[in-house]
């Protein structure tokens, strides 16, 4: 995967799916959201 530009940032939890913040020059550019920790035990994916 190549890009421009990255910033690292803690997903948010709003009131249905996670939310992360970036840049407004970022606005209307395509995005890739790569989630860099495993998963703990029990968790199940798109569950949080």
């Amino acid at each position: 995967m190549e890009g421009n530009e990255v910033v690292e940032r803690v997903v948010t939890q709003p009131d249905t799916p996670g939310k992360i913040h970036v840049p407004k020059h970022w606005i209307g550019k395509k995005l890739r959201a790569v989630r860099l920790e495993k998963l703990d035990t029990g968790d199940e994916e798109g569950k949080g």
